[in-house]
């Protein structure tokens, strides 16, 4: 995922510079062409007087200008430098990321290697997903009693108090669940 939005990113930034570059073109070409025409308000405006294509070509290599489409210093190149500086290393101004609180467990190789060593590793897996949501359920179920409770005695409407109750009993009954199936479920100490 990160790599297609990279892909992406790089796409925009080399269209928006191409953009920027044929822009900076055309108007030195708009340039050349508008020097050379006549004037609408004088008498002698004929089609002799009207450059050609050889001439106007002859005039925009004489230019010098580059196909490099370097970044000059007009505020839309400023932008596309900026973006193409910010994706190489990243935007100072982001905060850092915050570290994970439980860090997932990787299979040893021996467990790699063999199916059973490894379908006990999953099992040790899957038993410490059951607990932490054991643990974490009990925590929020006292949390929703006391909402509830608070709610009550402020006067919420019979609506969300109905659905705060229905949300407090789903949790609890899957949290049954999970203890009545899984009676090897430590919820006091989940297994990381």
């Amino acid at each position: 995922m990160r790599i297609l939005l990279i892909v992406v990113a790089l796409t925009l930034v080399g269209l928006i510079i191409t953009a920027v570059a044929l822009n900076d073109q055309s108007i030195a070409l708009d340039g050349i062409v508008d020097r050379d025409k006549p004037k609408p308000n004088f008498p002698y405006s004929t089609q002799a007087h009207q450059p050609s294509t050889k001439t106007v070509v002859t005039q925009y290599s004489e230019l010098n200008v580059n196909n490099d489409f370097a970044f000059s210093s007009n505020p839309k190149s400023v932008a596309v430098q900026s973006l193409a500086e910010t994706m190489k290393t990243g935007d100072p101004r982001t905060p850092p990321l915050a570290p994970k609180n439980n860090p997932r467990t990787k299979p040893s190789t021996e467990e790699l290697v063999s199916r059973d060593l490894y379908r006990e590793f999953e099992a040790r897996q899957e038993q410490a997903i059951y607990a932490s949501f054991a643990a974490a359920a009990k925590h929020k179920i006292t949390e929703l009693e006391q909402q509830i409770e608070l709610g009550k005695q402020y006067g919420i409407n019979r609506e969300q108090l109905y659905e705060a109750t229905q949300k407090l009993d789903s949790l609890r009954k899957q949290r049954e669940i999970i203890l009545r199936d899984h009676l090897e479920v430590d919820t006091e100490s989940p297994k990381k």
